[in-house]
């Protein structure tokens, strides 16, 4: 009997053990953090997204295919819960956080880099690629079940999201393409289940229901009547060199990203370099705002359906060429190319030598490769026609 208990005992200790043991495995191997680096293959870009445990033992690994690099990520990714959400260039892949499992894979459902999103209770997505005007719901299964133009609200740059008892709030206006750290507060609310526009706070910071009826004209005469003042004033600040008489000025209109908010360019002939020739502005919260100068050169080429201004130069041994993107009243320098006549081997011709990308040294394929891609094969519309600034030219131009 003594010899009974005793085995009943020494087996029971040895099942505990493997129980204890076989805990301890699982906790030591399940899956505590999921991260995602961005990295360079030639003037390629990919993603690796790298599931741990809290040992940093790595349990699961999925590589993204290769994107062109730009200034925006081809892939982002949210966890929620024991699910990790990643978009792909458009395609969204949902995995197991504890064994990298794809459970969802679908084809491209939307368009554009960087895709914003947040995931609800669902497992839905709600989601906006960062220069795109579209928003869309995805269901977890990867359905697109709507999406919203938001083009009339003059709002863009998708930043925080945040899921409300009655609607999802996309928050608008960042200056980042990390957009989670800065938001402004202008927003738009849409409803859950419609997406509908139900509010949104604009440029001008009020709070209003959704209706785009004449907003365009609107706002295109209100900017007209704006430059007329402006263009009626004796003289005006022209940069940081003082002010100058808007009588030597002469000016023109050219809506540069088929906002129908047209911009205003003035140019001053008897102006020094250092003083700058060219100065284009727009309409925005009631005002009219400079968005850029252009000193020794010209404005060379617009891409109105890309919101694309080229501005060109030569001076002093030196040349450029900058490329503008003007969007909901801001301007952003993403490519630029410099060089000079002293180059090796180029000595006495003006010759492109660096190349960059959002400020960041690029290669010249890998410039190239980038503007091919944002111009495409779409024709330079720059139609305009400088015109004394007189109150003649102001009335028949500016109605």
């Amino acid at each position: 009997m003594k010899r009974k208990i005793l085995f009943v005992s020494i087996l029971s200790f040895v099942i505990l053990c493997y129980v204890g043991a076989v805990k301890a495995e699982a906790k030591s191997s399940k899956v505590t953090k999921v991260s995602i680096k961005d990295k360079m293959s030639g003037e390629k870009q990919y993603s690796v997204i790298t599931a741990k445990t809290s040992s940093d033992k790595i349990v699961w690994k999925y590589r993204t295919k290769k994107y062109d690099a730009t200034e925006l990520t081809a892939v982002t990714m949210k966890i929620k819960e024991n699910r990790v959400y990643v978009f792909e260039n458009g395609k969204l892949c949902v995995f197991d956080k504890q064994t990298g499992k794809k459970i969802v894979n679908t084809k491209q459902i939307l368009k554009g880099y960087q895709v914003e999103f947040v995931v609800d209770s669902s497992g839905a997505c709600y989601a906006q690629p960062y220069y795109m005007d579209l928003v869309y719901k995805v269901s977890a299964k990867g359905k697109v079940l709507w999406k919203r133009n938001i083009k009339e609200t003059k709002l863009g740059w998708p930043g925080k999201i945040k899921i409300r008892k009655d609607a999802v709030r996309f928050y608008y206006d960042s200056e980042s393409p990390e957009p989670y750290e800065d938001v402004t507060g202008k927003y738009i609310d849409f409803d859950k289940k419609t997406g509908k526009i139900l509010k949104y706070k604009g440029e001008d910071g009020k709070v209003k229901g959704y209706s785009v009826s004449n907003s365009g004209t609107s706002a295109y005469k209100k900017a007209l009547q704006a430059y007329n003042e402006y263009l009626s004033a004796d003289t005006q600040q022209w940069g940081d060199y003082g002010k100058t008489s808007m009588s030597e000025c002469q000016f023109a209109i050219k809506d540069f990203n088929n906002d129908n908010i047209p911009e205003l360019i003035l140019y001053r002939p008897n102006a020094s370099i250092a003083d700058c020739f060219e100065r284009v502005y727009t309409y925005k919260n009631g005002k009219v705002k400079e968005l850029f100068s252009v000193y020794s050169g010209q404005i060379d080429k617009i891409y109105p359906s890309k919101g694309i201004c080229v501005v060109s130069g030569i001076h002093t041994g030196g040349c450029w060429e900058y490329y503008y993107r003007i969007s909901y009243g801001k301007c952003k320098c993403i490519l630029t190319r410099s060089g000079s006549d002293s180059v090796k081997g180029h000595e006495g011709d003006f010759y492109y030598n660096k190349y960059y990308i959002n400020k960041k040294l690029v290669s010249k394929s890998k410039y190239q490769k980038y503007k091919k891609k944002l111009i495409g094969k779409r024709k330079n519309n720059k139609s305009y026609k400088y015109r004394e600034n007189t109150e003649e030219n102001r009335k028949n131009i500016l109605k």
